[in-house]
């Protein structure tokens, strides 16, 4: 009976079928178990879908991720300091670490955003971001908290913070995408303004380690329950669309030199930004302006930024994107040969605010070439890339620091660095022809 033609006929109908379905039924087993498959999701936006109710919730789940882990650190320095007798340096370790490994995962991260469903990676980096969070509450020694900002909290800033937040919009959005790419990047200033003032309420009425036991309630309530709802259905449908073209296509757009000088052209003024805002204390020492000053300066420079984010977003949408960029550089230049040569408050201020304006405008920007470059299916990846070496500008802050100590002038330090513009106008004005790489899995080369 097993041998029997009719049994035979019967387990040929069996085979053919597996070979058509298991690849789409066991598509994510395949992807977790074994390699990134021929096949991929797909974003789909739908009539019934509100695209900005996906862009308030990307804003707040910045907020929450970004502010929590990168921007609320400072406040828990001291309480560790006397918590486990170690010098600021060692305590300064962990965010460190947590910036250079975000650096490192950003482009696999990015490819994840293209590859995986939306919703999944919110909620699951989310709920990986609240267990980083819950084991720092716990621990009894320094170096488990290293660990978990160096190995958990980067995932979730990744993959529930700005990259997320980008290739959210630049799916959801064709018209208007630069304005709602401005809009979306300003989670990162509302978490650098509110979650600073309530973790040091917080620590007001409670123990560090409770502290973190409520933060990591609130990632929960706010970004990984609300992800269930926003980024479902209309927002983010999942449609399997065979993709064999499409990756090798992404793995040669990967390796072109757009991609990095993109990289470049996003490092410059991030770097250059990052060395001016971490020395403003002692510059303002320097020129005999008070210190309290000085934190109006940092706190006037992160409003500028958020008129930036709104105002260069917008005007992608209108002006070249080179022209635009080279505009964003040329105020850097101005602002930073301002501070140079900055002797009051006023002059200050000005310098650092047209500093600030151009380092919040460089995002929506590069975020826009990005789609409107590479297309909506490759955003994630590019981004990843492009994210990864804004990581670099971290080092911008200890180089202006050695510099100042070498020349013993604050003056000479950002006219030196003011030469880094000139490469990263020259990547821009040579990102060549225009790659678009559609979901379709087709390359196009207008």
């Amino acid at each position: 009976m097993v041998g029997s033609p009719a049994t035979r006929r019967v387990w040929s109908v069996l085979r053919r079928y597996w070979r058509q379905r298991a690849p789409i039924k066991f598509n994510f087993l395949q992807m977790a178990c074994r390699r990134l498959p021929d096949r991929r999701f797909i974003m789909a936006r739908t009539a019934t879908q509100n695209p900005w109710l996906v862009v308030l919730y990307a804003i707040v789940m910045q907020a929450i991720t970004v502010g929590i882990g990168v921007y609320s650190f400072g406040f828990f320095v001291l309480p560790w300091m006397a918590e486990f007798q170690l010098e600021r340096g060692t305590i300064l370790l962990a965010i460190t670490l947590s910036s250079l490994m975000g650096a490192v995962i950003s482009p696999w991260c990015g490819a994840l955003c293209d590859r995986l469903s939306s919703r999944t990676l919110v909620v699951l980096s989310s709920l990986f971001f609240a267990g980083g969070l819950s084991l720092v509450s716990v621990s009894s020694s320094y170096f488990v908290i290293i660990a978990a900002y160096a190995l958990m909290l980067p995932v979730g800033v990744c993959l529930s913070g700005t990259l997320m937040a980008l290739t959210l919009v630049g799916r959801l959005f064709n018209e208007k995408r630069g304005l709602a790419m401005g809009v979306v990047v300003l989670g990162t200033n509302v978490g650098g303004l509110a979650l600073p003032v309530l973790v040091t309420l917080l620590l007001d009425q409670y123990s560090w380690q409770q502290v973190f036991q409520w933060l990591a309630m609130a990632v929960v309530v706010l970004v990984s329950l609300p992800a269930l709802l926003v980024l479902r259905g209309g927002a983010l449908q999942s449609s399997i669309e065979p993709v064999g073209k499409l990756q090798r296509a992404s793995g040669s757009v990967m390796r072109s030199p757009a991609v990095l000088k993109l990289g470049v052209a996003y490092l410059v003024p991030c770097l250059l930004f990052v060395a001016l805002l971490h020395n403003i204390g002692a510059l303002a020492a320097d020129l005999s302006i008070h210190q309290q000053q000085a934190a109006f300066i940092t706190a006037a420079a992160s409003v500028v930024m958020g008129v930036g984010k709104l105002s260069v977003g917008a005007l992608t949408d209108y002006i070249n994107d080179r022209i635009l960029y080279l505009g964003c550089m040329a105020s850097m230049a101005v602002g930073l040969v301002l501070v140079s040569f900055a002797s009051t408050f006023i002059a200050l201020l000005i310098g650092v605010s047209l500093t600030a304006l151009v380092m919040g405008g460089t995002s929506p920007l590069v975020s826009t070439v990005v789609a409107d470059r590479w297309g909506v299916a490759m955003i994630g990846r590019v981004m990843g890339v492009v994210h990864a070496f804004a990581g670099v500008s971290a080092l911008g802050a200890f180089l202006a620091g050695y510099l100042r100590d070498v020349t013993g002038d604050y003056r000479q330090v950002f006219l030196y660095l003011l030469l880094a513009i000139i490469p990263a106008v020259y990547c821009m004005l040579t990102l060549g022809s225009k790659t678009v790489v559609s979901e379709s899995a087709e390359t196009v080369a207008p």
